[in-house]
């Protein structure tokens, strides 16, 4: 008889008041771990910008080392417009304008 002892997270996302359940078992193999780290990453992080404006969503993800087309997955944008906004970000910081 084989037994798994699993974690379980559950997240409470503001975004459609629905709880998930996301079960680590010793079972699970690297791959499976990290695509559901992956998810529970992407949560946090609607949560975490929800209501701020596009150009400040974009400015917080960057800061937590998230590439463009990782932004731009999240924010549902083209990596392109995610690039702009980072330019332009650059810039303000550069030239201390905003």
């Amino acid at each position: 008889m084989c037994q798994t002892n699993s974690v379980q997270f559950w997240v409470l996302t503001d975004l459609n008041i629905s709880s998930n359940i996301l079960s680590l078992s010793l079972m699970d193999t690297n791959e499976e771990i990290i695509k559901k780290l992956d998810t529970l990453i992407k949560v946090n992080v609607i949560s975490a910008i929800q209501g701020k404006n596009l150009k400040e969503q974009v400015r917080l993800l960057s800061l937590a080392n998230l590439a463009p087309k990782d932004i731009a997955e999240i924010l549902r944008k083209s990596p392109n417009h995610i690039s702009v906004i980072l330019n332009d970000l650059k810039k303000e910081k550069k030239y201390g304008s905003k």
